[in-house]
């Protein structure tokens, strides 16, 4: 997919592409809900850090405000048919005697996704170890690999 236009995602970040594009991002705790229409061939990621925007700041580093925030604008390039791609949400960090972070992130963008009525057509949550996620545009391919202590691992 040589010559298409590249995004990397920051934390905190929402990218949407009315052109192809692939995006990229590494997550840990965080999740990126990937929405793609195959109709018009458009796309988007998000890379939120939190679930909720407890302080209503409108800050896309809360998963409550980044997913709807994401389908707002690709519905706005006349996207009408989203399926969504979610990953990340490793335990790393720990709230409480529990939950980790990354549940917490995986609980909320499933609930949204749900509440928005866009169905999840793969998932990859969980687990102990970040990614390194590329989405294109293009078909609404993700390539995940996993990384275990600081090295890369294999690709599926």
């Amino acid at each position: 997919m040589t010559g298409l236009r590249r995004v990397f995602v920051q934390p905190g970040e929402v990218h949407w592409s009315g052109e192809p594009c692939i995006f990229k991002t590494v997550l840990g705790s965080c999740i990126s809900v990937c929405l793609w229409d195959g109709v018009q061939g458009i796309g988007g990621l998000t890379h939120f850090i939190l679930p909720r925007d407890h302080g209503n700041t409108g800050d896309a580093r809360f998963g409550d405000v980044a997913i709807p925030l994401l389908g707002r604008k690709l519905r706005a390039l006349g996207c009408t048919a989203l399926v969504a791609k979610v990953f990340g949400g490793a335990g790393l960090m720990h709230i409480g005697d529990s939950a980790t972070i990354g549940e917490g992130n995986a609980h909320l963008a499933l609930a949204v996704l749900q509440s928005e009525r866009i169905a999840v057509v793969a998932q990859r949550t969980g687990g102990n170890h970040g990614m390194v996620i590329h989405f294109s545009t293009v078909d609404g391919s993700v390539s995940l690999r996993v990384i275990k202590g600081g090295a890369i691992h294999g690709a599926s």
